[in-house]
C-alpha cells in the first residue's frame, strides 16, 4: 500500500525567514514522521529556504504551488518544471480552484501542466474539488460525488498522461488526505462513481 500524503499549501504567506523558522519548529515538534509523507508547498520565494531548513528529513518533501507547461521562453511571471527541479521540488499543485477562478485556468491548461510535470519527473497534485463558496454552502458531497463536472475534469486532466503515472487527486478544502491514483485508475474511479 502506498504511503498517504499530507500537503500543506502555504499560498501567499510567509517570507523566507518566517518559512525557515516554521520548518525548524515543525521538525522539532513533529519528531520522526514515518506513517505519512508530508509535502510543504511554500510560496516560490521560500522554496530554497524551506528545502535548506528541511535538511535530511526523509518523509517531508517540497512542492510548488503552480508551474507553466513550457520548458522556457518569454513567459513573464511563470516558472517551468525544470526551474522547480533545480530547486529540488518533488510535487506541484495544479488546477487549484483559485487558479481556475482568478486566472481562468481550464481543464485543458491543467492537462498541459500535468504532462509537463510528468515529463520533468514532478509529481502533480491535481485539484479537482469544490470552491470555497461551494464548501461554505454545504455542497461538497454534491460537487465531488454527484456531478459529472468532476469526472469530466479528471478525464480531461488525465488525457494523454501515461496510464501508469501517478496523479494525486486532491479534493480542495476537504480535511482528508489526497488519494493517489494512476491516470487510468483515476478515470475508472470517477467513472464508477456515476
Amino acid at each position: 500500500m502506498r504511503k498517504k500524503i499530507v500537503a500543506a499549501n502555504w499560498k501567499m504567506n510567509m517570507t523566507q525567514a518566517e518559512s525557515a523558522r516554521f520548518v525548524e519548529s515543525f521538525l522539532r515538534d513533529a519528531g520522526e514522521i514515518t506513517d505519512v509523507e508530508v509535502v510543504i508547498v511554500p510560496p516560490f520565494t521560500a522554496i530554497a529556504k524551506v528545502t535548506e531548513a528541511l535538511g535530511n528529513a526523509q518523509n517531508i518533501k517540497v512542492g510548488a504551488q503552480n508551474m507553466y507547461w513550457e520548458k522556457n521562453g518569454p513567459f513573464t511571471g511563470e516558472i517551468s518544471a525544470a526551474l522547480l527541479r533545480d530547486l529540488f521540488v518533488h510535487y506541484v499543485v495544479l488546477g487549484h480552484s483559485e487558479r481556475r477562478t482568478l486566472f481562468g485556468e481550464t481543464d485543458e491548461i491543467v492537462n498541459r501542466k500535468v504532462r509537463a510535470a510528468h515529463a520533468a519527473a514532478l509529481r502533480p497534485i491535481v485539484c479537482i474539488g469544490e470552491t470555497l463558496e461551494q464548501r461554505d454552502k454545504g455542497n461538497v458531497e454534491k460537487i465531488l460525488l454527484e456531478t459529472g463536472d468532476v469526472r469530466k475534469a479528471a478525464a480531461v486532466v488525465a488525457d494523454g498522461v501515461d496510464a501508469n503515472s501517478d496523479l494525486f487527486a486532491s479534493a480542495e478544502y476537504r480535511q482528508h488526505m489526497a488519494q493517489v491514483y494512476t491516470a487510468r485508475a483515476l478515470k475508472q474511479a470517477l467513472a464508477g462513481a456515476s
